[in-house]
């Protein structure tokens, strides 16, 4: 009985195997204006995903890993996309759109669909058989070296905090000047007429200086600005965002001490 079961489970993953080399060797040669880019491309379910920074590096855009949310943050100009693993819905510029075949976790990658990627970055998708050819609207350099594999920042599990006041958190790393790790928690994505709330534990008695950016200016609710940390070390912003806040994802900049942390908050429809 045990025999037959063990015989069955290296039949699944050989299964499961011979399918990932599959897709592998049907995935397309992709292109960029012409111009053949290093880059390992994966076909699921017919729809072709590249890693994320292989395509956002490429127009000068940035991406931000959130490892607990397993989300993945792009920032080109004035779009921001916000895509979570395994899920069909993304938001671009806050407002929801349902994938074909959501972004996915491929031999250690993060993976997202080169489509809806390309086309949110302004680019056209050209498909000649076997090649996929992005063609730019923009002036973009391609990198000489191969882009390397995407890391993904390390997390102490240890650290994490997913709730706090009734709220959900992420938690992001940031490397502090001694080379220490801060743990600070963020509602990361909020609503309209929603708090925000940044909060982390330094040394009692410092004062730090938060401020976000929106698309009309910097913030100016109450709770943002200067803080100091309490007795204990404690510290925390919680401001409103209003209802008029136009959708997308914002950066907060957070300076003090020597130190200065950068964060993002994506506001979303309510």
């Amino acid at each position: 009985m045990r025999r037959k079961f063990y015989l069955g489970l290296l039949l699944m993953l050989l299964v499961m195997a011979l399918n990932a080399a599959t897709a592998m060797a049907n995935a397309p040669r992709v292109t960029l204006d012409g111009e053949h880019v290093d880059v390992e491309a994966s076909l699921v379910d017919g729809r072709t995903l590249l890693p994320a920074r292989a395509i956002v590096e490429l127009v000068g855009g940035d991406v931000d890993w959130n490892p607990e949310l397993r989300q993945v943050t792009i920032t080109h100009g004035s779009t921001n996309i916000l895509l979570t693993v395994d899920n069909q819905t993304a938001y671009v510029n806050g407002v929801a759109e349902i994938l074909d075949v959501p972004p996915q976790v491929i031999e250690g990658r993060t993976k997202v669909p080169l489509r809806f990627i390309g086309v949110n970055l302004g680019m056209e998708i050209e498909f000649s058989g076997a090649t996929v050819n992005l063609i730019s609207t923009q002036d973009i350099t391609i990198p000489v070296a191969t882009i390397q594999p995407e890391t993904q920042p390390a997390v102490n599990p240890l650290a994490l905090s997913n709730y706090f006041d009734g709220r959900a958190f992420s938690t992001r790393q940031h490397e502090l000047s001694d080379g220490t790790v801060l743990n600070v928690h963020i509602t990361s994505v909020v609503r309209r007429n929603e708090d925000a709330i940044v909060r982390f534990d330094w040394q009692p008695g410092d004062d730090f200086y938060l401020r976000i950016r929106y698309a009309s200016g910097y913030g100016t609710a109450a709770g943002l600005g200067s803080q100091t940390t309490n007795e204990q070390g404690f510290i925390s912003w919680r401001w409103r965002v209003g209802g008029r806040t136009a959708l997308g994802t914002y950066p907060i900049t957070i300076t003090g001490n020597g130190e200065s942390i950068r964060l993002y908050l994506t506001v979303i429809e309510s």
